[in-house]
């Protein structure tokens, strides 16, 4: 997979991860920062098989969000083996 179709895969994903850190902010505002890694491994099917959430801070509850959100995901099919991609996002 190409950087711009990992990108076209997952920035529309973007409001829901969105929706993710806010669900996960506490009252006084504690709550996901900063870049979010993710690294997820993409089966020739389009659908992404497993994916690890790092960075920002959040919870486990952010994280697991975060990881429904990716599994939602569709790629572009491809013929191989499973493919490993890292992609990221900024939350304030």
């Amino acid at each position: 997979l190409e950087p711009s179709q990992i990108r076209r895969a997952m920035d529309p994903l973007l409001p829901r991860m969105s929706a993710c850190a806010e669900a996960t902010t506490d009252e006084s505002g504690r709550g996901p920062r900063g870049r979010v890694g993710v690294r997820l491994r993409v089966h020739g099917d389009g659908r992404p098989v497993a994916a690890r959430v790092s960075g920002g801070g959040g919870t486990a509850e952010f994280v697991m969000c975060v990881r429904r959100v990716v599994a939602s995901a569709r790629f572009d099919h491809f013929a191989g083996p499973d493919v490993f991609a890292t992609w990221g996002f900024d939350v304030d």
